[in-house]
């Protein structure tokens, strides 16, 4: 093997996962893609996710957030530009309102 090959491999470093281990009682709104996204995240710790336009990437955010801060006891801040600022009153009465409605 070359010396370059060796550097290389010595370079390789295995992810350790960091996140939250089990299974979550996750918004009923979502769809299964969604769920199994966020599912990958929370368990990953350190995970982004690169999904196309109108895949709900704003609701599986939110929902990451609401359930790190119920496994943490801890509060969540989403920064977001302010080109998204007008989603916002869609967002609260479409996803976070549903939370309310869930047993």
């Amino acid at each position: 093997m070359s010396g370059y090959r060796v550097f290389l491999d010595g370079k390789h470093v295995q992810p350790q996962p960091s996140g939250i281990a089990g299974e979550f009682d996750l918004n009923t709104k979502l769809f299964g893609f969604q769920k199994q996204s966020i599912t990958r995240a929370l368990n990953a710790g350190k995970f982004s996710l690169f999904t196309e336009c109108g895949s709900g990437k704003t609701a599986m955010q939110a929902e990451w957030a609401r359930q790190v801060c119920r496994h943490t006891g801890g509060n969540s801040l989403i920064l977001a530009p302010l080109a998204e600022l007008g989603m916002g009153d869609w967002f609260t009465e479409e996803f976070l309102l549903m939370q309310e409605a869930q047993p």
